[in-house]
């Protein structure tokens, strides 16, 4: 799980590299001299500045290593490398007969996970536009 893990971080680092530089370019300066005048520490300042502001960059890329699953470990010894996607490839097509039931159920869950998952990402996303708006920015 390791080296799946240390690949996809090779795979999308350069893109997400960009990603944290634009969003870390936009945070607006008057918010940290406003910190430093109300005295707040460099901690404060990254955890109630930096940290909300960039919040919406912040991306999970778990739900693309199907490929890497498959071409590098397909599964693991045992099941070590087993990701949701590939739990349901295995088991509608990886053995007889196809569980065409039990995998439609798994990625039925898997569906609504990732749709709350992309509903609260939005939710923040909102908030912080609603922030940078009361600050003026």
């Amino acid at each position: 799980m390791l080296a799946l893990v240390l690949i996809s971080v090779w795979q999308v680092f350069g893109q997400y590299m960009i990603y944290w530089m634009a969003a870390l370019q936009n945070v607006p300066d008057e918010l940290y001299e406003a910190a430093e005048l109300d005295g707040a520490s460099e901690w404060q300042k990254l955890t109630r500045i930096t940290l909300p502001q960039i919040r919406p960059v912040a991306l999970v890329n778990a739900m693309h290593v199907f490929g890497l699953v498959v071409t590098l470990t397909g599964g693991g010894s045992g099941t070590s490398t087993y990701v949701v996607s590939y739990f349901i490839y295995k088991q509608a097509f990886g053995s007889m007969p196809f569980a065409y039931g039990y995998a439609s159920a798994a990625a039925l869950l898997f569906s609504v996970m990732a749709f709350l998952l992309v509903t609260s990402q939005g939710l923040f996303v909102r908030r912080a536009q609603k922030m940078r708006k009361e600050y003026g920015v």
